[in-house]
């Protein structure tokens, strides 16, 4: 009796362990992590998730840009490791937001999972943060366990136009000659 009840025991601590490795191992972030442009470039973020060798099959999360810097030019699936969405990938320039829940019939794990990319417009000149709030990943495990352990924000360097001066044009030298007579012209 005693044997059982300390397999039991080491059973359940074993299960408790491997639960608690699982409630936290993933991580939702935007790549790259520090983007520094020239007004008038546009800007390529990516959103990504490195499961750390756990199994998920959906994410959410709303991404909050400076809408005074930039504004969201689109949104690109291709390549996504999702492939339903029950809310499409939006934006809001006016409230400076992109919002998202997606996910896939079957788990998939690795260190950098591509959900989706974003391209940027500035519209100023400054730096902030893009950044990642209500986000969520859920494992592959029939219950749908979060297992976000953190998010990783970028910051974003929108650097003013340089102003080139106009170059100097010297001023035109005058040309002077002394008039001289005509000579042998037709009567």
């Amino acid at each position: 009796m005693k044997i059982k009840l300390l397999f039991v025991s080491i059973f359940t601590g074993l299960g408790v362990l491997t639960l608690a490795s699982v409630t936290e191992a993933a991580t939702l972030f935007l790549t790259p992590s520090s983007v520094e442009v020239g007004t008038g470039e546009k800007i390529v973020v990516d959103l990504k998730v490195d499961s750390e060798g756990v199994s998920f099959n959906a994410a959410q999360a709303t991404i909050r840009f400076p809408k005074d810097l930039v504004e969201v030019a689109s949104i690109d699936k291709t390549g996504s490791a999702f492939s339903f969405w029950l809310e499409e990938p939006t934006f809001s320039n006016s409230d400076g937001i992109i919002s998202f829940t997606g996910g896939t019939p079957y788990g998939v794990s690795g260190g950098s999972i591509q959900i989706f990319k974003i391209v940027f417009t500035p519209k100023g000149s400054g730096a902030d943060n893009l950044s990642l709030s209500d986000a969520a990943v859920t494992a592959s495990d029939g219950s749908g366990t979060n297992i976000l352990s953190k998010t990783i924000d970028a910051a974003l360097t929108i650097l003013p136009a340089k102003v080139i001066p106009a170059p100097k044009i010297p001023l035109p030298v005058e040309i002077t000659r002394k008039p001289t007579p005509a000579s042998g012209l037709p009567i």
